[in-house]
């Protein structure tokens, strides 16, 4: 990422606009890894916290000099950052226990994908790793009770659950490390994983009770697991 000075402001000024959607889809998921990079890593160096930040990023992609360049500025303030604590204590609902299967609990603040996942290693947990019919069932209960979280996300109906290929691509883990088959069980929508998108890496749970994968910087609901209720 770089800031650009007044002078090459001015160089860019009789350039044009020359943005594909797939090129647009490319500058946001680099830039979404060195997000990725800084917030994994960026602690309150007095209370030693992890943070999650919130940042407005303004880009152009221009046809220049015979060049394709890329502009990306980045606006981060003190005020859009947050802890995993905090959120923690915002949420009103509780792990509910699913006898012989575990205990879940849906959040319904939207983050992307690995803070999502910090947030339920607080918690003592992990994002919900869905690897059986049981597991299947007892999320969609949890839909069932809190109906308007999946419904209000903004990928429509769809939550974050702790399976990605952030590792390796089309090889996928769960956030307990293990191996996950991707035809397991038909678990998936139709003609998923099809990593459609630069960079959809991690993975959704659809109130039809079936996967998807998706870009891991979107902002959803999100799936904690315990193996048993707090």
């Amino acid at each position: 990422m770089m800031k650009v000075d007044e002078k090459a402001k001015a160089l860019f000024l009789n350039c044009t606009w020359f943005a594909t959607d797939e090129e647009v889809d490319e500058l946001i998921t680099d830039v979404y890894k060195i997000r990725t990079k800084i917030h994994l890593e960026y602690t309150n160096e007095v209370m030693n916290e992890d943070y999650y930040w919130e940042a407005d990023l303004i880009y152009n992609t221009t046809k220049c000099l015979n060049s394709d360049d890329a502009i990306v500025s980045p606006n981060i303030k003190d005020e859009d950052m947050f802890t995993p604590q905090e959120i923690i204590a915002n949420s009103s609902r509780r792990y509910i226990e699913f006898e012989g299967v575990g205990s879940f609990k849906l959040h319904d603040q939207p983050l992307d994908w690995l803070f999502a996942e910090r947030v339920c290693e607080s918690e003592g947990g992990h994002l919900a790793v869905v690897d059986s019919r049981s597991k299947v069932t007892s999320l969609l209960d949890l839909f069932s009770r809190y109906p308007h979280i999946p419904r209000s996300s903004a990928l429509s109906n769809q939550v974050y659950v702790g399976i990605t290929d952030l590792r390796s691509e089309g090889v996928f883990y769960t956030s307990t490390g293990f191996p996950f088959d991707p035809r397991q069980d038909q678990a998936w929508l139709p003609d998923e994983p099809d990593d459609a998108s630069p960079g959809e890496d991690c993975v959704t749970f659809h109130t039809t009770g079936k996967l998807r994968d998706v870009p891991c910087y979107f902002e959803l609901p999100y799936i904690c697991e315990k193996g048993t209720a707090l």
